[in-house]
């Protein structure tokens, strides 16, 4: 049986997409994500899950887009700290012309190097509390052990969209230059669900409280 989730479609709302998201990557031993926007409300909700992946040496592909000024650059400098944990980021660059709006989650499983298992994700969630939690989006489930045509085809697309020579690797001097054309907030269109949420201010964490105490000594 595979380890991965079984259930077909997803559609929000009492039947979010988050819980098959998570059962995916916590059995993943490589995990390619491809999606429009990501939000760091959405992140909070997986990042867990990523750095658990990241510490069992699974690889992590992420691919996002800066389509419209809606990726959340406090989401991109996170990514940043995945990257020196080993994830690969990279950033597709729309120039204003292009739209990138694909939402592809894709999961495989090896064992000594070859491929037991897989199963792949494609639907309407971007990464965000509203898409993967709140809001009503579907989501389609392909098993590698069901269709392993249409599941490679799938893998072989991400390839080439990941590799595309408009996707730059995520850089600290590229978050900074998207931030000096980032649009004010309210001349960028409301056309995601989640693209206004905002996340509340950090909280320390009991360690970071003592670090900032002895700093303040």
């Amino acid at each position: 049986m595979s380890p991965f989730p079984t259930k077909h479609l997803t559609v929000g709302g009492d039947d979010p997409f988050l819980p098959s998201l998570l059962d995916a990557i916590n059995h993943a031993t490589e995990i390619s994500i491809t999606t429009a926007f990501i939000r760091m409300t959405g992140v909070r909700l997986i990042q867990e899950a990523l750095v658990d992946a990241l510490n069992r040496k699974a690889r992590v592909r992420i691919l996002t887009g800066d389509y419209l000024g809606i990726t959340d650059p406090h989401a991109l400098r996170y990514f940043m700290l995945l990257q020196e944990q080993g994830a690969e980021v990279r950033v597709f660059e729309s120039q204003g012309r292009t739209s990138f709006h694909m939402k592809a989650y894709l999961f495989t499983r090896s064992l000594d190097g070859v491929v037991e298992e897989g199963c792949a994700f494609v639907g309407s969630s971007n990464i965000s509390q509203a898409a993967l939690k709140d809001g009503l989006e579907w989501n389609l489930r392909v098993g590698r052990d069901e269709d392993e045509q249409r599941f490679q085809a799938i893998l072989a697309e991400y390839e080439s969209v990941y590799n595309d020579g408009r996707c730059k690797p995520l850089t600290h001097q590229w978050i900074d230059e998207y931030l000096k054309r980032l649009p004010p907030p309210d001349m960028i269109p409301a056309t995601e669900p989640g693209q206004e949420e905002v996340e509340p201010p950090p909280t320390p964490s009991p360690i970071q409280k003592e670090a900032l105490a002895a700093l303040s000594h």
